[in-house]
């Protein structure tokens, strides 16, 4: 939850009326279950939650102690669940000051569950739901968590089954069925019961396109269940639909075209996996990159793969000489010096233009790349076995079994291109020692080593009962009949290799084998077409919208109060439009982020301020996905935590503010915010805070304001009080002490009669102790009130030491709420943690160091 740096409240959209919460979360009342199976649902609705209409000073007293929660988190680094377990306790005396307030409640559900209070986060889910029923996202939490507190998986089942059946058809929200769809196959398949779990999963993907758990789930499934090629690319293109940026699907669809010959449609989804692994800062692996490689091979031809390889090799090795040379030039005796010859291209690449050049049958190029194959791999084995270089988290065993494996792939390359036969032969018999090789596999080898040595009717004889399921020996088969001068022969078998495994360095090579020996390419694979077309009904704007994110979604930022007073706090809202063609899902990992960055940018009395530590992290997940066209309104609380607190200290003077909203962003190691490859972001106009009337007043204008105001003036006076309290001055002032003295007895004086709203906002703006330690009457008159909730807030904002008495005394108070706090605070302060109470305290003086060394 980013340290409850989160802020989040309602929305407006187009999406169908949703029932009352009555009529939808309490929908397992008709249920054939006992009572008791749904106790939480009843005793809420039987109990609806008020719905007052708060007042305006309501709503700011209850953001001003809620930021004292945010605050508290944050100072913490890394909160504990007890140190969320108090903030939700703090949240939801907030929430009571001002229940209509969503950024406030929300806060709070996130608290509870952090501090893994399921049931209150239900409790106030429900009331969230009332407040807006629009929320997709938070009704489909209260249902689910309905469903989860039946008690067997029998009474679970029936309740999916009415919320899926006819009669919440048009209530609920299909984004909301899918899930629930897909929560029920899942607990099918815990049964046992596998055409239950596949009507079910069907019917999640049916209801919900954007429901990528379930496409993804249906991929994985029906793949492992069936042989039908377009069955496969069928359900990964809906999982294409439920997520188009993601870079994984774009592979898997590139990957079933290759392995079924639609090699144009594999290069076009590939081509989209390397551009949006670009934008994501991945490399794709050298493995991928060899895939990347066998398809331009099979669209282009082996000899433009061979050409473009050796070219990116010698030029990098030009650039590498040129640099040496120049080194040398500056330094004669310079050691520390590059070795063109050290560039070379992986093996996994190695190995493809090896191949091309076999394929190709160019033997001046066949030399080339097995003299480059042969130093590449002998280089990969030395620096293996050199401990110094080999990575640091191998071993020496594990190194010893890689340089094994490579000398084995050596080998194979050596027979397969026909150089060096004695090194391949040599590992042969080494290899042959082995008995946990499988006998296939030597068989193969053995056989390959007959054809290169001429045997080929002895090769024949060993490669013959392997050519049915080793496409390797079956390239043998072919190589033989081919040096037999059997052209057709060798042809069909090439062809046979080539349309059985279409996606492969053994097709890639069988297929530019039959078109050198025919003059032209074999037909291609039976099944290519379908899929092809298939694939080729993916609409081109997918191209675009992974190119350029704004074709995907708008997002615009605007202060809904342009101007506000020293006392309010500043509201942005966030619209965001699905610009796209097709829905698009709204979460953590879908292709609309739910998290957005405010981060702020202030300028008081015209001079910019340091807040780079102030931004806000708000979550606009309201909906579960957004339809063509259709948009979804978020106000945000946009000065919460850290921000409030610095515009608190600068209320004498206006300040005008300004917040850049980024969607698709990135924290690295430090913590920093910066734009991610993907995102989209909107800037504010200006939002303009008026300085408070009370500046420059003098000491006796003040009090009189303490004394005889509203309590919005007595708290504005709190607020000039707490600037002039941390300006330069001098604090053994006789004058100073005076007015010091004056202002916090008013204070103290004024506290008593003000109601329980007014000293939860004195509270709030209040300056600790530890930062403005004259205010120790006030203190006293903050801690003398008997009101639970004042006495909560007067704990956490004045409580700096863990044997406080006023701390025991809140510990035996016998309110619970009031007692859990000061429970979890004693802990917190005996341990040391940072504190609300503590923020802003001077550092301590180092310890001096023993015996008085430095």
């Amino acid at each position: 939850m980013h340290a409850m740096n989160t802020t989040r409240t309602g929305l407006r959209s187009r999406i169908p009326q949703f029932a009352r919460l009555a009529a939808v979360a309490g929908l397992a009342l008709g249920m054939s279950v006992s009572p008791g199976e749904y106790q939480f649902v009843s005793s809420v609705l039987a109990q609806p939650a008020p719905r007052p209409e708060d007042s305006v000073i309501a709503q700011r007293t209850a953001k001003g102690i809620a930021n004292i929660a945010l605050l508290d988190l944050q100072t913490t680094g890394t909160p504990d669940v007890p140190a969320f377990r108090m903030a939700a306790r703090l949240l939801e005396a907030a929430h009571t000051i001002s229940p209509r307030d969503e950024q406030i409640l929300r806060l709070l559900i996130d608290a509870l569950s952090e501090a893994g209070e399921g049931e209150k986060v239900l409790e106030y889910t429900r009331r969230l739901v009332e407040l807006s029923p629009r929320d997709t996202v938070s009704l489909l939490r209260l249902i689910s968590g309905g469903v989860s507190s039946l008690q067997d998986a029998d009474a679970r089942l029936a309740a999916y089954e009415r919320l899926l059946g006819p009669k919440y058809e048009k209530t609920i929200d299909e984004s909301i069925r899918s899930r629930l769809a897909l929560d029920a196959a899942l607990l099918l398949r815990e049964q046992g019961d596998t055409d239950g779990f596949v009507a079910k999963l069907t019917l999640a993907t049916t209801l919900d396109s954007t429901n990528k758990d379930a496409a993804s789930l249906a991929a994985t499934y029906f793949s492992m269940q069936s042989d039908d090629a377009v069955g496969r690319l069928t359900l990964l293109i809906n999982l294409l639909k439920a997520d188009p940026f993601d870079p994984e699907t774009h592979l898997a669809i590139g990957r079933e075209l290759s392995a079924n010959g639609a090699f144009e449609q594999a290069k076009r989804f590939f081509l989209n996996y390397q551009l949006l692994s670009t934008r994501l800062s991945l490399r794709p692996t050298a493995s991928e990159v060899a895939e990347f490689q066998t398809i331009a091979w099979m669209l282009d031809g082996p000899e433009r793969l061979i050409s473009q390889t050796r070219l990116q090799v010698e030029q990098e090795r030009t650039r590498l000489a040129a640099e040496r040379r120049a080194k040398l030039t500056e330094d004669p005796t310079a050691t520390d010096l590059p070795d063109p010859d050290e560039y070379r291209l992986a093996m996994e690449v190695e190995r493809v233009r090896a191949i091309a050049a076999a394929a190709l049958g160019d033997e001046a190029q066949i030399d080339y790349v097995a003299q480059e194959l042969e130093g590449t791999i002998s280089r990969r084995a030395a620096s293996l076995l050199d401990a110094a270089k080999r990575p640091a988290d191998m071993t020496e065993e594990e190194a010893t079994a890689e340089v094994k494996s490579i000398a084995a792939e050596l080998m194979w390359m050596r027979l397969w291109i026909g150089r060096n036969l004695e090194g391949a032969v040599t590992t042969l018999e080494s290899i042959e020692k082995d008995t946990g090789l499988n006998p296939e596999s030597l068989a193969r080898f053995q056989g390959w080593v007959r054809l290169r040595r001429g045997q080929l009717d002895g090769a024949a004889e060993v490669l013959s009962p392997l050519e049915t399921s080793d496409p390797l020996a079956a390239i043998g088969m072919a190589l033989i009949a081919e040096k037999k001068g059997e052209q057709s022969s060798a042809v069909e078998r090439y062809t046979k290799v080539y349309h059985m495994y279409p996606g492969t360095l053994a097709g890639a090579y069988s297929k530019s084998r039959a078109e050198v020996l025919i003059g032209s390419a074999p037909v291609p694979p039976a099944g290519s077409k379908p899929v092809a077309d298939l694939a080729g009904a993916v609409p081109g704007w997918l191209e675009g919208i992974i190119a350029d994110s704004r074709r995907v979604f708008s997002l615009r930022a605007s202060a809904v109060y342009p101007r506000i007073g020293p006392l309010d706090y500043a509201v942005v809202r966030l619209t965001i439009l699905n610009l796209s063609p097709i829905p698009l899902g709204i979460g953590p990992d879908r292709p609309i982020q739910s998290s957005m960055l405010l981060a702020p940018r202030l300028t008081v009395a015209y001079r910019p301020i340091g807040v780079g530590n102030a931004s806000n992290i708000a979550r606009v997940d309201r909906r579960l996905r957004l339809l063509p066209q259709e948009s979804v309104e978020v106000d945000v609380w946009a000065d919460a935590g850290v921000l409030s607190f610095i515009l608190d200290q600068t209320s004498i003077a206006s300040a005008e503010l300004r917040w850049n909203v980024l969607q698709g962003f990135s924290i690295d190691a430090d913590g920093m915010y910066s734009a991610g490859p993907m995102n989209v972001s909107s800037e504010t106009g200006v939002l303009t805070r008026a300085v408070s009337n009370k500046s420059g007043m003098d000491v006796a204008s003040i009090t009189n304001f303490i004394t005889t105001g509203t309590a919005d003036d007595v708290i504005e006076s709190m607020l000039v009080l707490r600037y002039l309290a941390q300006a330069t001055r001098d604090p053994n002032d006789e004058a100073t002490k005076k007015a010091d003295a004056k202002l916090a007895e008013a204070f103290a004086n004024r506290f008593p009669t003000l109601s329980q709203i007014g000293k939860l906002g004195l509270i709030a703006k209040m300056p600790t102790p530890l930062l403005v330690p004259w205010l120790e009457p006030l203190v006293r008159a903050i801690r003398a009130d008997e009101d639970p909730v004042v006495r909560l807030f007067a704990m956490v904002a004045t409580t700096h030491e863990a044997n406080d008495a006023f701390l025991a005394t809140c510990a035996a108070s016998g309110d619970a709420r009031l007692a859990e706090v000061a429970n979890v605070l004693k802990v917190r302060l005996e341990n040391g943690d940072d504190t609300y109470s503590r923020l802003g305290a001077p550092e301590k003086p180092a310890e001096p160091a023993p015996n008085g060394t430095p």
